[in-house]
């Protein structure tokens, strides 16, 4: 008798777990508050403004649950004095921190900052 019973438990038990789906989490990036660029005169005072060059920095951070941007890192270079500058004006973002369900948590990114001639 059970094993008759045996594919019908098993389409029961089956059908019972469709139901118990954990819900798709709700998650929100951060969103910029105060995220200012380095100021034009500051940039005309790089090595590499004054030589005339052109080129990025690559800054790596990670928003934490204050909404502060921590472990900044170039990840890729251009030019030593401006890319301190890359990093000191990532380092005094300020963000709405990323949420999952409305808790927050720390969300890792990068952002490449362009000296243009």
């Amino acid at each position: 008798m059970l094993r008759a019973m045996r594919p019908l438990l098993l389409a029961l038990f089956a059908l019972a777990s469709l139901g118990c789906k954990k819900p798709i989490p709700v998650v929100e990036s951060p969103k910029a508050v105060e995220n200012p660029m380095p100021a034009p005169e500051r940039i005309a005072e790089t090595a590499a403004a004054k030589a005339g060059k052109s080129g990025a920095t690559k800054v790596g951070y990670c928003v934490d649950t204050d909404g502060k941007a921590q472990d900044v890192k170039v990840l890729e270079a251009f030019e030593p004095e401006f890319d301190a500058l890359a990093i000191a004006t990532v380092q005094a973002w300020r963000f709405e921190p990323a949420t999952r369900d409305g808790v927050p948590y720390e969300h890792c990114t990068d952002v490449r900052i362009e000296l243009r001639q």
